[in-house]
């Protein structure tokens, strides 16, 4: 999947080996982009974008390879949403706080309280966030075993190289495509590493007493957390910080995780994607051109007959 703010273009490899693509009016970014201008408010309305731009390209390709769903979209949206933000969660912010918290009665203070703003407390939260990137590392490498999610893995590294081809304003072929890298610096890899270690700031504010009034918190936090991280990005990327390009730097390696060397027959994917996308911005922008140049001679036009 390849969108812009007025498109979004879906090719899928069809069972006969043909490639499948469709292109529509964009369903990714327009609510992004009315917010981009009120900070905070942005960040929870980027996070939100790429879930349902995520769903959204998930049940498009299921459609165009011909598997068609009981359901309407809005419906499995319904559905899919609350599972998915539940599993993420339990595995990166329950998991984390478990094993955080199960070393700490291992270790040398035992049961014994914690107070708040102490040594211990931020020694426990920065343990905590040390397990949220291992748990996320443990995960990525778990499906990496699945022959299809090395499928998308695979997928995922065409669409980097279909992006870094067009961005170097080199010729968009697959042998060209070849050449190219598989990481790229916008993936949203960078920006999860970058809610791991705003949350592990932000969750340092919660006192460590029960675990229910812990995970509490932590839910509570978590749309200051994507808030934060958002505006962190910008922030840094803007004024070129150090800490944003050791966190892009960190991204970029993490990505070798998420993305793997696609095939030729999934770069000629990415290129349709990719393709069809930029012939619907060059129509759009033909069409919009020819408007003006009509509205031009028309107001020529009207004038002359005045004159006369």
């Amino acid at each position: 999947m390849m969108h812009s703010q007025s498109f979004v273009a879906i090719a899928v490899r069809a069972a006969n080996g043909s490639i499948i693509t469709s292109v529509r009016g964009a369903k990714c970014g327009q609510l992004l982009w009315r917010w981009m201008r009120v900070p905070f408010a942005r960040g929870i309305v980027a996070l939100y974008e790429a879930v349902s731009c995520g769903f959204y390209g998930l049940r498009e390709s299921l459609e165009l390879a011909g598997k068609r769903q009981r359901l309407s979209h809005r419906t499995i949206f319904a559905i899919e949403l609350p599972i998915g933000l539940a599993v993420s969660f339990s595995m990166f912010v329950v998991i984390p706080h478990m094993l955080a918290d199960a070393l700490r009665g291992a270790s040398l203070y035992g049961s014994a309280p914690v107070r708040l703003y102490s040594a211990a407390h931020f020694a426990l939260n920065l343990v905590e966030g040390i397990m949220r990137l291992l748990v996320f590392i443990a995960f990525v490498l778990m499906v990496r075993l699945l022959p299809a999610m090395r499928r998308y893995f695979a997928y995922h590294g065409a669409e980097h190289k279909a992006i870094n081809a067009y961005e170097s304003g080199s010729e968009l072929t697959v042998d060209e495509l070849i050449r190219q890298p598989r990481l790229h610096g916008r993936c949203g890899t960078t920006f999860m590493l970058t809610v791991f270690i705003v949350a592990m700031v932000l969750f340092s504010f919660v006192p460590w007493t029960s675990i229910p009034i812990r995970l509490i918190g932590r839910l509570l936090l978590l749309p200051a957390v994507a808030s934060l991280s958002y505006e962190a990005i910008i922030a840094g990327t803007l004024k070129g910080a150090t800490w944003a390009k050791v966190i892009n730097a960190l991204g970029m390696q993490v990505q070798r995780l998420t993305t793997a060397e696609p095939s030729v027959q999934q770069l000629e994917v990415a290129l349709a994607a990719l393709s069809s996308l930029l012939q619907s911005e060059a129509a759009t922008s033909q069409g919009n051109m020819d408007d003006e140049v009509t509205d031009n001679r028309c107001k020529g036009h009207n004038q002359h007959s005045e004159e006369r």
